[in-house]
């Protein structure tokens, strides 16, 4: 039979001359594969394509471990790897290959022998969509450089899909400061604490928008090189605030609305409108004590044994002296407060004033003063002395995310104790709502297993009654799971708090993280105490004032 030089049949063709390193020959007594190593060796690809040439020539009973000698050490070699056998003549083909998300297709041109067809651009694009189902994203460019270069045994990035866009999320438009709702104290340019221009509460009228729900969009389709169409990717929408009292929701749940005239704040996390009371002077025997559905302002001082309570804000312009503050929302007293060991203030969102003296002071969200003296302070946030004096001296502080001060302690050994991690109403409140939430699912099983008894007697307006009940029941658990989901992340986020120093903290000072006490051996400057497992640490104060 006929030697057949393969290199021979590569020029012949008019391709580039390239010695690859091997030659199939088809002789009388056999089919031969002779090797080059120093061609081989040289390039990885080349014995991928020797090893890929022989499979398309479809050998008859090929001697594989005689293959797999000649791969497996490449050296000068020449042997017989099948029997007599008439060749099979290649056409130029096209191999292509797909991802598994079938958004690539890749091309690999193979030469064709003598006397072997070759492939038009047509027939590669009949074969590329009739054989493989590639119909979409081909790169007509690269095809045809693939074709007038003849670059065979390469594989090509040939057709690429397009993914699927996903829409905007949805947004919430706030038609007032929510940011600041709830009396923060601001700061000037050189961030000293301003007492004087503490921002409080927006006023709205009847009907007013408050928040808008902007809708995410649905997104753009992809489509793979296939031509399937992947769908597109809606955006996650925004879901609208919680409300309180005096507001209203559009009937399209895309708009929150005053229903009174008012001041528009955050309560517990839900957009709140409340009437407010104004007392142009001062709380004294010509006013006596005050309680209020709504915000409460004061425009002169809160004078010792009075009480004032109120569902919403409590705002003094004055000073407070011996008195009981009780607010559902927040307390400003941008005069200060003078406690005389003797009033009390309590809120259930922050507390701000230009001091706190002799003073009992609770608040589930954040304390923040110029100066606090001998002080019992409990917040469940963070406990912020830095404006002003920025002096914390005496009495005990609990914080339940951090407390920072220019100074803590004196030296003259006042006894002053902090208290980082402590958020004990909120430990309390989880544990009475994980048994409401066990109670509520036993009485809804119950319920539903009566509704659903086939041979109940309960029917008419006892089974609608029943029905309404159980709708409720689910409602509130429903609320409390809520609560429970947020009490835990709140407590989770709380756990390790810390004592940022500014200027100096004194010898004496006693810190407590959980049950660990640490007092401090020694006056020290511009620091963090951080506990670490059960020891408590020291670094360099690493403070940034939350925004």
């Amino acid at each position: 039979m006929e030697k057949i030089d393969m290199e021979k049949r590569q020029e012949e063709l008019g391709a580039p001359v390239k010695n690859n390193g091997y030659r199939l020959y088809y002789r009388e007594d056999g089919v031969y594969l002779a090797i080059d190593p120093s061609a081989v060796n040289q390039n990885e690809m080349n014995l991928h394509r020797m090893i890929q040439y022989i499979k398309r020539k479809k050998l008859e009973n090929p001697y594989f471990d005689v293959i797999s000698e000649m791969v497996s050490n490449i050296r000068h070699a020449e042997e017989k790897i099948a029997e007599t056998q008439d060749e099979v003549i290649l056409d130029e083909e096209l191999c292509v290959e797909l991802s598994a998300d079938q958004m690539q297709a890749y091309l690999t041109l193979l030469p064709p022998d003598i006397g072997g067809k070759k492939l038009s651009r047509e027939d590669a694009k009949a074969v590329l969509e009739q054989k493989y189902h590639v119909s979409y994203g081909v790169d007509e460019d690269k095809l045809n450089e693939i074709f007038d270069r003849k670059l065979y045994g390469e594989k090509f990035l040939i057709a690429t899909g397009r993914e699927p866009e996903r829409g905007e999320d949805g947004s919430l438009e706030y038609y007032f400061n929510h940011k600041n709702s709830g009396g923060k104290i601001t700061y000037d340019e050189k961030g000293r604490a301003d007492f004087k221009n503490m921002l409080t509460f927006e006023k709205v009228t009847d009907g007013q928008i408050l928040v808008k729900r902007i809708l995410a969009t649905h997104g753009v389709e992809g489509i793979n090189v296939c031509g399937k169409t992947l769908p597109a990717m809606k955006g996650k929408e925004a879901a609208l605030p919680k409300v309180g009292k005096n507001v209203r929701i559009s009937k399209d749940k895309t708009e929150i609305f005053s229903a009174i005239d008012g001041e528009v704040t955050i309560r517990g996390g839900r957009i709140t409108v409340l009437p407010n009371v104004t007392i142009e002077g001062d709380v004294d025997m010509s006013v006596g004590n005050i309680e209020f559905d709504g915000d409460i302002v004061i425009k002169g001082n809160v004078n010792q044994g009075f009480m004032i309570k109120s569902s919403g804000d409590i705002i003094v312009h004055g000073f407070v002296e011996a008195a009981t503050l009780e607010s559902g929302g927040n307390i400003i007293a941008k005069g200060g407060i003078k406690g005389a060991d003797r009033g009390e203030a309590t809120a259930k969102g922050n507390i701000s004033a230009l001091f706190i003296e002799r003073m009992k002071i609770t608040a589930e969200g954040n304390v923040t003063a110029g100066t606090i003296v001998n002080s019992t302070v409990v917040s469940e946030g963070y406990v912020d002395v830095s404006g002003g004096r920025g002096r914390l001296i005496g009495g005990k502080v609990s914080a339940g995310k951090y407390v920072v001060a220019k100074r803590i302690g004196s030296d003259a050994g006042i006894q002053t104790e902090i208290h980082i991690g402590m958020l004990a109403q909120k430990r309390r409140r989880l544990e009475e709502v994980e048994p409401e939430i066990n109670a509520l699912s036993t009485n809804i099983g119950r319920m539903n297993l009566a509704l659903n008894n086939q041979n109940s007697n309960i029917a008419g307006k006892a089974r609608l009654e029943l029905v309404i009940s159980l709708s409720k029941m689910k409602e509130e658990k429903k609320r409390l799971e809520q609560e429970k989901t947020e009490l835990e992340e709140l407590i989770k986020e709380t756990k390790d708090g810390n004592v940022h120093v500014l200027e100096t903290i004194y010898k004496g000072v006693k810190i407590f993280f959980g049950k660990i006490c640490y007092i401090v051996p020694y006056d020290n400057e511009y620091v963090t105490y951080y506990k670490d497992k059960k020891d408590v640490l020291t670094a360099a104060c690493r403070f940034i004032p939350e925004k």
